[in-house]
């Protein structure tokens, strides 16, 4: 597996004066279907939803919804699901006020469509059913119930709003902590999981409050397409951050520019 990201196209360089180095590192493409990219990806999602979801609350949901019975492309199961999910958070929203939330998508292992997974805070586990003034049906968040007439389980509610929305009637919801709930999405963020052929495709996403990880930003950073010759000042030795290898002086005699314009990653395919 190589350790550089193989479709890099520009590096960044900082000046280490006390050290007398340059550290340069490669800018990755960040995308899912790199196999260097896909792990750091999901590192880094694992971190951030470890330390993110028990700032929000203890109690979340693993909910599985399905695009529906029948054959469909993946683009359409895709577009099923989209808008299917939509119309759910909508209608939660109007129910239980504010949810939080993060969705990934996973392809079916038999079908070429699509299935999501999302895990939301917010739900509670029992629904009271009634009519508003409009005789419209109206629904209440309920922690617990007396009885069965007039509540429904949670499940049977997400189910029956997953099918008015489009999607298929097969919806599973479960209890989860915070920490199973983190567990349960980063499963499906692999480079194989996420390898959808859709373009523009959101691999994973998340309500406001939960947000993405963002990288830290330092400071006396330059970005290029390589680091030339004459960015190096003095004495400076290139200290090169992806491979932890410091770049001889005898390397300048041959070359202008590092990494060199030829490079290939060991082990890549």
């Amino acid at each position: 597996m190589p350790k550089i990201c193989p479709k890099y196209t520009r590096v960044a360089w900082q000046h280490d004066t006390e050290k007398k180095h340059v550290r340069v590192s490669r800018l990755r493409c960040g995308q899912w279907s790199c196999p260097v990219c896909a792990k750091i990806n999901r590192r880094q999602w694992i971190f951030h939803l470890r330390r993110k979801l028990p700032e929000i609350g203890e109690d979340w949901w693993l909910v599985t919804f399905t695009a529906g019975a029948g054959d469909m492309t993946r683009w359409q199961s895709y577009k099923r699901l989209a808008r299917g999910i939509d119309v759910f958070f909508k209608a939660a929203r109007r129910v239980f006020g504010k949810v939080e939330y993060v969705r990934v998508y996973e392809r079916h292992k038999k079908r070429i469509a699509l299935h999501a997974h999302i895990i939301v805070w917010g739900l509670s586990p029992f629904v009271a059913v009634g009519k508003s003034r409009n005789g419209k049906p109206a629904y209440s968040p309920l922690l617990q119930r007396s009885g069965r007439k007039g509540t429904w389980a949670i499940k049977t509610w997400t189910k029956k709003i997953a099918q008015r929305s489009g999607m298929g009637f097969i919806a599973d919801v479960r209890r989860v902590d915070h920490v199973r709930a983190a567990a349960y999405c980063t499963k499906y963020l692999t480079k194989d999981l996420q390898s959808i052929d859709i373009p523009n495709l959101r691999h994973i996403q998340t309500t406001r409050g939960i947000g993405s990880p963002k990288p830290e930003k330092e400071a006396g950073w330059y970005v290029g397409y390589r680091l030339n010759k004459s960015d190096i000042f003095g004495d400076e030795k290139v200290y090169d951050t992806n491979t932890g290898r410091i770049i001889p002086d005898s390397y300048w005699k041959d070359g202008n520019v590092y990494p060199p314009l030829n490079e290939k990653n060991e082990g890549e395919t």
